[in-house]
């Protein structure tokens, strides 16, 4: 008999650095906010220390290359890996509601990527 282990979801998200202590300062806000599951955890880490497989190793050097230098590692229990990128991406979209642009014209970019059923990574879009 085989059995088959749903150990939850996992996403991350490769967010400004302003953006992810905007969510660090105001997580409890922001969770509020978007309706976030309280299952949901979020971890502000430095990107480097990524080191989940090759393929998301790779993708953190690049966000660094952006001048990115931290990561928001999302654990879903009661969802899938979607799920938690879905959920990290309602967060980092109020997140940047909250932050105050500081230049005219200026625009937030980042990644939220989750590894899909075949093993590659997707972007959430």
């Amino acid at each position: 008999m085989n059995y088959t282990y749903n150990l939850g979801g996992k996403s991350y998200g490769f967010i400004p650095d302003d953006i992810s202590k905007k969510i660090e300062e105001e997580e409890t806000t922001i969770r509020k906010l978007v309706e976030t599951p309280n299952q949901l955890n979020l971890t502000l880490t430095n990107r480097y220390n990524i080191e989940v497989d090759e393929k998301l190793t790779d993708i953190a050097k690049q966000a660094g290359q952006y001048g990115i230098n931290f990561t928001l590692p999302t654990t879903y229990p009661d969802g899938t890996n979607e799920d938690a990128a879905i959920e990290l991406g309602a967060i980092a979209n109020q997140a940047s509601l909250l932050f105050e642009i500081p230049e005219p014209n200026k625009t937030f970019c980042g990644e939220i990527v989750y590894k899909a059923e075949k093993g590659e990574y997707n972007f959430l879009e």
